[in-house]
Protein backbone atom coordinates (compact mmCIF):
# COMPACT_ATOMS: atom_id res chain seq x y z
CA UNK A 1 0.00 0.00 0.00
CA UNK A 2 1.22 3.74 -1.08
CA UNK A 3 0.89 6.10 1.52
CA UNK A 4 1.58 9.48 2.38
CA UNK A 5 3.07 11.28 5.25
CA UNK A 6 0.96 13.49 8.15
CA UNK A 7 2.45 16.20 9.84
CA UNK A 8 2.03 13.78 12.62
CA UNK A 9 4.35 11.07 10.97
CA UNK A 10 6.62 14.34 10.33
CA UNK A 11 6.77 14.73 14.55
CA UNK A 12 6.74 11.42 15.29
CA UNK A 13 10.44 11.43 13.01
CA UNK A 14 11.63 14.52 14.26
CA UNK A 15 11.16 13.22 17.81
CA UNK A 16 12.85 10.30 17.15
CA UNK A 17 15.82 12.09 15.69
CA UNK A 18 15.52 14.75 18.71
CA UNK A 19 15.72 18.05 15.98
CA UNK A 20 13.00 20.41 15.16
CA UNK A 21 11.35 20.62 11.70
CA UNK A 22 9.66 23.50 9.56
CA UNK A 23 7.57 23.00 6.08
CA UNK A 24 8.36 24.73 3.19
CA UNK A 25 7.56 24.82 -0.27
CA UNK A 26 5.49 21.63 0.28
CA UNK A 27 8.72 20.10 1.41
CA UNK A 28 8.98 19.49 5.62
CA UNK A 29 13.14 20.08 6.47
CA UNK A 30 14.96 18.58 9.57
CA UNK A 31 18.73 19.01 10.11
CA UNK A 32 20.74 17.65 12.44
CA UNK A 33 24.17 19.25 13.59
CA UNK A 34 26.39 17.26 15.37
CA UNK A 35 28.45 19.55 17.70
CA UNK A 36 31.09 16.71 18.08
CA UNK A 37 31.88 16.74 13.81
CA UNK A 38 30.61 20.09 13.33
CA UNK A 39 28.65 18.73 10.77
CA UNK A 40 25.02 19.01 9.54
CA UNK A 41 22.93 16.08 8.33
CA UNK A 42 19.73 17.74 5.94
CA UNK A 43 16.79 16.09 5.26
CA UNK A 44 14.09 16.73 3.29
CA UNK A 45 10.61 15.02 2.98
CA UNK A 46 8.01 15.22 -0.05
CA UNK A 47 5.14 13.52 1.73
CA UNK A 48 3.78 13.71 -2.10
CA UNK A 49 5.89 14.08 -5.11
CA UNK A 50 5.50 12.81 -9.03
CA UNK A 51 8.25 10.37 -9.58
CA UNK A 52 7.92 9.22 -12.68
CA UNK A 53 5.04 7.67 -14.08
CA UNK A 54 3.72 7.62 -10.33
CA UNK A 55 3.15 9.68 -6.87
CA UNK A 56 5.36 8.80 -3.80
CA UNK A 57 7.38 9.82 -0.93
CA UNK A 58 10.63 11.27 -1.72
CA UNK A 59 13.39 11.42 1.09
CA UNK A 60 16.59 13.24 0.19
CA UNK A 61 19.37 13.43 2.71
CA UNK A 62 22.16 15.99 2.02
CA UNK A 63 26.04 16.80 4.02
CA UNK A 64 28.25 19.03 2.46
CA UNK A 65 30.12 15.52 1.05
CA UNK A 66 27.20 13.54 -0.06
CA UNK A 67 23.17 13.38 -1.49
CA UNK A 68 21.27 10.57 -1.05
CA UNK A 69 17.75 10.07 -2.11
CA UNK A 70 14.82 7.19 -1.49
CA UNK A 71 12.18 7.21 -4.08
CA UNK A 72 8.55 6.17 -3.54
CA UNK A 73 9.53 5.69 0.39
CA UNK A 74 6.75 2.63 1.85
CA UNK A 75 7.03 3.39 5.17
CA UNK A 76 9.46 4.55 7.92
CA UNK A 77 10.25 2.40 11.93
CA UNK A 78 11.38 4.51 14.54
CA UNK A 79 13.87 2.56 17.25
CA UNK A 80 13.75 5.00 20.56
CA UNK A 81 16.59 2.34 21.83
CA UNK A 82 18.78 3.54 18.90
CA UNK A 83 17.87 6.55 18.45
CA UNK A 84 17.16 6.00 14.60
CA UNK A 85 14.72 6.37 11.97
CA UNK A 86 14.68 3.41 9.25
CA UNK A 87 13.02 4.73 6.28
CA UNK A 88 12.16 1.83 3.92
CA UNK A 89 11.04 1.38 -0.08
CA UNK A 90 10.43 -1.94 -2.04
CA UNK A 91 9.99 -2.88 -5.34
CA UNK A 92 9.58 -6.54 -7.05
CA UNK A 93 11.22 -7.96 -3.84
CA UNK A 94 14.04 -6.03 -3.56
CA UNK A 95 14.62 -3.59 -0.72
CA UNK A 96 16.09 -0.41 0.12
CA UNK A 97 16.47 1.53 3.53
CA UNK A 98 17.59 4.42 4.11
CA UNK A 99 18.90 4.74 7.96
CA UNK A 100 19.47 8.52 10.06
CA UNK A 101 20.09 8.81 13.77
CA UNK A 102 20.36 11.31 16.23
CA UNK A 103 23.85 12.47 15.53
CA UNK A 104 23.36 12.82 11.86
CA UNK A 105 24.59 9.15 11.16
CA UNK A 106 23.45 7.75 7.52
CA UNK A 107 22.79 4.71 6.13
CA UNK A 108 22.15 3.32 2.83
CA UNK A 109 21.27 -0.07 2.08
CA UNK A 110 20.55 -1.14 -1.93
CA UNK A 111 18.58 -3.70 -3.91
CA UNK A 112 18.51 -5.84 -0.94
CA UNK A 113 16.66 -8.94 -1.59
CA UNK A 114 13.79 -9.68 0.69
CA UNK A 115 13.88 -13.15 1.27
CA UNK A 116 17.62 -12.10 2.94
CA UNK A 117 15.90 -10.03 5.91
CA UNK A 118 14.82 -13.28 7.69
CA UNK A 119 17.22 -15.80 6.36
CA UNK A 120 19.52 -17.85 7.92
CA UNK A 121 22.20 -15.49 8.52
CA UNK A 122 24.94 -17.94 9.76
CA UNK A 123 25.34 -19.16 6.09
CA UNK A 124 25.56 -15.33 4.71
CA UNK A 125 29.06 -12.96 4.25
CA UNK A 126 29.48 -10.62 6.85
CA UNK A 127 28.80 -7.66 4.85
CA UNK A 128 25.56 -9.14 3.94
CA UNK A 129 24.34 -10.27 7.19
CA UNK A 130 25.00 -6.64 8.00
CA UNK A 131 22.57 -5.46 5.59
CA UNK A 132 19.92 -8.24 6.18
CA UNK A 133 20.34 -7.09 9.89
CA UNK A 134 19.80 -3.37 9.31
CA UNK A 135 16.79 -3.91 7.10
CA UNK A 136 15.12 -6.65 9.29
CA UNK A 137 12.60 -4.88 11.35
CA UNK A 138 11.19 -3.40 8.04
CA UNK A 139 9.76 -6.84 7.38
CA UNK A 140 6.93 -6.01 10.19
CA UNK A 141 5.49 -2.93 8.08
CA UNK A 142 6.40 -4.69 4.43
CA UNK A 143 3.70 -6.92 5.22
CA UNK A 144 1.06 -4.37 5.45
Amino acid sequence: MIKTFTLNDIKKIATGLKTDWFFENETYRLTIHNAKTKSDLNIEIHPWIVLGDHQGILITVRTENFQLQLHACHDYIISKLLCEVLFVAEHNGRINGLILDQDGNCSFYANVDRSLLSGNYSKYHPDVILSSIALSPSERILAD
